[in-house]
């Protein structure tokens, strides 16, 4: 039973990985931001959260669409239910590797946690 309900859980935070890459690349950061768990606006306010994608953006440059999560992993607790999902992206100025954090919420997933790498970050 579990298996099933965290690859249901899995999909559902891929999709809103999609949307999450939409919102990147268009600079829709603060759509992102308003979409983000309480718990990732909690940590970082609206001006720093534009900030900080756009300077990966200006880094990195456009992007292709990523086709799939290169691995997704489910965990459950009592906490809560979160999806990690890492991403190998090819873009304008080199290859970005992320992972995007997502909480199972009422809606649906939330953003909690972005982290993003690349060697264009150091060589720019």
């Amino acid at each position: 039973m579990f298996w099933v309900k965290a690859k249901e859980t899995a999909l559902r935070a891929e999709r809103e990985a999609a949307v999450f890459h939409q919102r990147f690349e268009a600079g829709q950061y603060a759509a992102i931001y308003e979409a983000a768990a309480p718990a990732f606006r909690a940590r970082l306010s609206q001006p720093d959260s534009d900030k900080f994608f756009g300077a990966v953006h200006d880094k990195i440059g456009a992007c292709e669409t990523p086709a799939a999560a290169l691995t997704a992993f489910t965990n459950a607790n009592t906490s809560g239910t979160t999806v990690r999902l890492r991403y190998g992206l090819e873009c304008a100025g080199g290859y970005l590797e992320e992972t995007l954090v997502f909480v199972e919420a009422r809606d649906g997933p939330q953003l909690l946690g972005y982290n993003a790498s690349s060697p264009a970050f150091v060589l720019k």
